[in-house]
């Protein structure tokens, strides 16, 4: 259980709905905004508003989070936080870019949508190539103090079996580690068909020994090349072309024109891997 005087969820608060086109910012910790494994997001785009639909990828600005990471609303102070799920220390100058989007889902995990380690849900059904996001949420129904899920999550498409199965495809996500499920929420988004300015904003980025060194994979691409204002979205996707599991925190950085995707711990090479990415230019 999360403190009470984090996470207290007595007061009551505004409820907003969310719309329009997806938002993206950049928040970073400091001594002000951060408290032990909480990060406090203070902006009037988010403030006051529990019903949003978050989403969060690691940005490295000089400080690695090795940890995974997840969105809670903190009703006490009326502001979204972002969560270290293992309850370890946010660093100081540690980055993360946010996206608020109004096409997510909450999918919720029960043993009804979960069969074995996979957990089944609707968005993207019948694509394998849809470009999905997803950020847990701690605290998605208020009243409740949450579940921490400190796992690194991925997806699975799982397509057409031998045998006649109920979640055929369907999109899947599980525990990288291999693990059950736990009770739990996520926003999940499907940006296959998001563009901005009539472009499209979303693409699979297959990390391979050609732009993969030891510690992270370049991308090439016409959305992020020369564009350090971006603001990058990832999600690691198990597929037939890259079948290795990654269980690893992942973050992204840009350096000498180009971005990369890097492991918060700085260990393992991402290759051969798959990534969702989606980019949004960041707003004030």
């Amino acid at each position: 259980m999360l403190a009470a005087a984090a996470m207290a969820l007595a007061v009551a608060a505004p409820a907003h709905a969310a719309g329009g086109a997806p938002k993206a910012y950049r928040f970073t910790s400091t001594a002000t905004n951060t408290s032990t494994c909480f990060l406090t997001l203070d902006h009037p785009a988010l403030n006051g508003k529990p019903t949003l639909k978050l989403l969060v990828t690691q940005y490295f600005n000089g400080a690695y989070n090795p940890h995974p990471v997840g969105v809670g609303y903190n009703y006490s102070a009326n502001k979204w936080q972002i969560i270290n799920e293992d309850q370890e220390n946010i660093p100081l100058n540690a980055a993360f870019n946010v996206m608020v989007a109004p096409t997510a889902k909450l999918v919720t995990i029960s043993p009804q949508n979960c069969h074995g380690l996979y957990a089944f849900f609707p968005l993207g059904k019948n694509n394998p190539s849809a470009v999905l996001q997803l950020t847990h949420v701690l605290n998605p129904i208020r009243g409740l103090d949450g579940v921490l899920q400190p796992k690194n999550v991925s997806l699975f498409y799982y397509g057409a079996t031998p045998t006649a199965h109920p979640f055929t495809n369907n999109w899947t996500l599980y525990y990288a580690d291999g693990t059950s499920h736990i009770a739990t929420g996520y926003n999940i988004a499907d940006f296959s068909k998001l563009k901005v300015a009539n472009q499209l904003v979303s693409f699979r980025h297959q990390a391979r020994d050609a732009n993969t060194t030891a510690l992270e994979t370049t991308i090439t691409n016409p959305l992020t090349d020369a564009k350090p204002n971006a603001a990058l979205f990832i999600q690691h996707v198990f597929t037939a072309a890259a079948a290795a599991n990654v269980d690893e925190v992942l973050g992204v950085r840009y350096a000498d024109g180009k971005w990369r995707i890097l492991t918060e711990d700085q260990t393992d090479k991402l290759a051969p891997v798959d990534f969702n990415v989606t980019v949004l230019p960041l707003s004030e």
